[in-house]
Order: structure tokens, then C-alpha cells, then sequence
């Protein structure tokens, strides 16, 4: 257990002299701590000292394992006495934050998604994005709740989608709620839009303002 309170910039209490990374070391692709140069005059650190959860720092692990195998750091332990009240000072659990980019697509024993994507657009002659997927044969329908819509973009969509290839000209149709304003007033509202033939540009009805989310159907 560290809290990397004690660590700071000067020689002998750096983080990277406690624990081991990969270093120079081409099978490993983990790096702690940010890497040199760093501009101490500048009011740059080894480690983050803006974005903590608590205390005054949080420690920077960078990894990238396209180029190594494996990316892990290790650190040397300290016996402690036996009997050490590790409840003192109304500590009642003990537990890890960390954070990060969540997983490119996750799911859940629950039947739960997280995904991450990003794109141009659903538009056009070709579209980019990511979406879940099953394949139906025959007649069917999907029915979701759109919760929220982050407003990232006017055009950013939520909704379901009906598409008969993974290419990204192919023929589609799909319902969509866009984002409100910060006002909560609609932006684009709910559409229905398609693609009526492969490799043509898609098409939209006229815009139904929804000032609140509501459950929608692709039959």
C-alpha cells in the first residue's frame, strides 16, 4: 500500500526509485511518473499533482503494450508488525482509484454494454461509427430508452438502428434522439433517417422536438 505522499522531484525520493517500471527495457511497455525533460522551473512534477483524488499527488502510469509485450511495474514491501490496526483514524475501506479510458467495449454479466467510438457521422454517402449489433433474419424490431444524449456535437446521436451490412455505405434505417441545448430546449430532436440504396446519401424526415427523452422503436 502507497499513498505517494512522500515522493517529490528531488534525487533519492522519486517515484521511479521505489518502484520499477519499463524503463529501457524493450519487453516492457510501462512507464511511472511523467516522463523527462520536465520543466521543474515551470511548475512540471514527476507526478500529477492537479488531477488526484486525494491527498496532494496521484501517480501517472503510462503503458503501451502495441510494442511490448506486457506493461508492469513492481515495487519492493516492507514487513509490518503482526496485529496492525489498519481501522485507526476511521479507515473503514480500503480501496484503489484509479483512472483512466474505459474499455473500447465491455459487456456485463447483467447483458449491460460500455462502449467507446467515435466518427464523422451517420450521413452522407459512408458512415462512421460503432454501434452493438445482432443479426436478425426476417421480420423483428428493437425498442430502446435513451436515457441521455451528451451534447458533444447537434448531430451526436443516440438511438437503434436496422442495417443491412457493416459497410459503410450500406443501406440502413434508424431512429435517433439528439442532444439538448444547455438550456435543456431540443437541438435536432428525434429523426428518422435511412439510406435507401447502397452508396447514396442518406435521407431524413423533418425534426420532432423532444424536450425530454422517450423510449423509440426501429421496426
Amino acid at each position: 500500500m502507497d499513498g505517494f505522499e512522500d515522493y517529490n522531484d528531488y534525487p533519492g525520493d522519486r517515484i521511479y526509485e521505489t518502484w520499477a517500471d519499463g524503463w529501457e527495457i524493450p519487453m516492457n511497455g510501462a512507464l511511472l511518473g511523467y516522463p523527462e525533460p520536465i520543466n521543474f522551473a515551470a511548475g512540471e512534477h514527476i507526478l500529477e499533482t492537479t488531477d488526484v483524488h486525494g491527498g496532494e499527488q496521484s501517480l501517472p502510469f503510462f503503458y503501451d503494450n502495441s510494442t511490448a509485450a506486457s506493461s508492469e511495474a513492481s515495487v519492493s514491501t516492507a514487513d509490518l508488525a503482526i496485529g496492525r490496526d489498519w481501522s485507526k483514524r476511521g479507515a473503514g475501506v480500503l480501496s484503489l482509484w484509479f483512472k483512466g479510458i474505459a474499455g473500447a467495449f465491455l459487456e456485463a454479466p447483467t447483458g449491460t454494454f460500455t462502449m467507446s467510438a467515435s466518427g464523422v457521422d451517420i450521413w452522407g454517402t459512408a458512415d462512421e461509427f460503432r454501434y452493438a449489433f445482432k443479426q436478425l433474419s426476417g421480420d423483428g424490431s428493437i425498442v430502446a430508452k435513451v436515457e441521455s444524449v451528451e451534447n458533444t456535437n447537434v448531430w451526436a446521436k443516440a438511438g437503434v438502428m436496422i442495417r443491412e451490412t457493416l459497410d459503410p455505405g450500406s443501406r440502413f434505417a434508424a431512429v435517433y434522439i439528439m442532444p439538448t441545448n444547455a438550456d435543456g430546449t431540443a437541438t435536432n430532436g428525434c429523426r428518422f433517417q435511412a439510406r435507401l440504396e447502397t452508396g447514396i446519401d442518406a435521407v431524413s424526415d423533418s425534426s420532432v422536438a423532444t424536450d425530454e427523452q422517450k423510449a423509440i422503436i426501429a421496426p
